[in-house]
């Protein structure tokens, strides 16, 4: 146990970083935590811990608040410190992306993520893509499984059971509309799960992306269509539905910017913008 004097310096509302004076090596830490640290507050010139060292250091109750919140990064950044992440010439010091990047929760990858998030589709489209995705879907045969839907029928062709598959995929009304805007995208849409379609596979960056967001426009559409049909008795045709769909996905398309590599598709772009259902 040692005495530690510790001297930080703020500009304005900013920490502009950490001096240490009598630094023992747990106190490296601190300038790792503290390097950068934004807060608003009051000016502060110094602090003193006596007999105690910064690891084993908690603040006291009758403590300021942003010193508290100081100390409750500690932790989060302790197995840094052991490894001393960021003391090599290899990682070239400490950066806050680095101390994000360290902490974040970086959970899984999701399959199939890349075909719903992505500059190319319209927020909403995605939102639903992500939902059908998850097979979260409240389709009526889902609802009659639950017992809350009297009967699982198709809404919008009262012929089959309305599953997931059927509404996007086999359901003739949702059929021709997917023939109608595959023509004007040159490219026969899928007829079943998004996921297996090999062509978003083996298409360049920018074909991919815009497939993507006609694919999601399209089921946004449909299932637009399948709630008008089941609560106002409501459908549109197909074919206006298709061009409504067409011009969902040029208004996107004018608004991406594209980076040098995605110009070379410029001329398959500019066809589609002047082309429609």
């Amino acid at each position: 146990m040692g005495r530690v004097w510790v001297e930080i310096s703020f500009s304005g509302y900013g920490c502009g970083g950490a001096y240490i004076h009598h630094r023992p090596a747990p106190m490296t830490s601190l300038v790792v935590i503290l390097k950068k640290f934004v807060f608003k507050t009051r000016p502060l010139t110094h602090i003193y811990i006596k007999g105690d060292d910064w690891q084993s250091y908690s603040p006291s109750t009758n403590s300021s608040w942003y010193w508290r919140k100081i100390c409750q990064v500690k932790p989060c950044f302790q197995e840094a410190y052991q490894q001393q992440l960021w003391m090599n010439s290899e990682h070239r010091g400490y950066t806050i992306a680095k101390g994000y990047e360290f902490v974040r929760d970086k959970g899984s990858d999701v399959s199939g993520h890349d075909l719903v998030w992505n500059k190319w589709t319209i927020p909403k489209h995605s939102f639903l893509a992500w939902i059908y995705h998850h097979g979260n879907m409240n389709t009526k045969a889902k609802l009659y499984r639950l017992g809350i839907s009297e009967e699982d029928t198709c809404c919008i062709c009262g012929v089959a059971s309305e599953t997931i598959d059927h509404l996007f995929f086999e359901c003739t009304y949702n059929r021709d509309i997917l023939l109608l805007v595959g023509n004007w995208i040159e490219v026969q849409l899928p007829t079943q799960n998004l996921l297996n379609w090999r062509l978003l596979r083996s298409a360049t960056k920018v074909r991919r992306g815009i497939l993507n967001a006609t694919i999601n426009a399209c089921m946004y559409q449909v299932w637009r269509q399948r709630n008008l049909s089941m609560h106002e008795n409501t459908l549109i045709r197909p074919q206006k539905v298709a061009r409504s769909i067409i011009e969902e996905v040029k208004m996107k398309i004018k608004g991406v910017r594209l980076n040098k590599q995605e110009r070379k598709e410029l001329t398959w772009i500019r066809r589609l913008s002047d082309t429609g259902a």
